[in-house]
């Protein structure tokens, strides 16, 4: 299980991909904060330059952009996961005949 403690205080999602037009070119990953003196202003998470773009795929980009909104995603699991866990493990002490008519998998889960 990935330990997802490792990832606190990483920058909020969502990260944006757009093509870097500048010295070396490349693409950018960046993400819109706050400012108090504007609405909002593009923040760059990681510049990837033209030569280390050569050896990654577009589809390995669009998975560090997506990052974020994976990271919630698995949280969001871990939670609903949680919630069943505690279902079946309240269902089977209440009923303790359930328990071997569970599916091994639901087993596993409570143990």
């Amino acid at each position: 299980m990935i330990d997802t403690n490792k990832y606190e205080g990483h920058t909020e999602g969502p990260w944006e991909l757009s093509k870097y037009t500048g010295v070396g070119g490349g693409a950018r990953l960046h993400t819109h904060v706050k400012d108090k003196r504007r609405i909002t202003e593009k923040s760059t998470v990681i510049h990837l330059t033209r030569r280390w773009l050569k050896d990654i795929t577009k589809a390995d980009i669009q998975l560090m952009a997506d990052a974020p909104a994976l990271l919630a995603e698995v949280k969001r699991l871990r939670e609903e996961l949680a919630l069943y866990r505690q279902g079946v493990i309240d269902a089977t002490l209440m009923y303790p005949h359930l328990y071997n008519y569970l599916p091994l998998y639901l087993r596993e889960l409570i143990e």
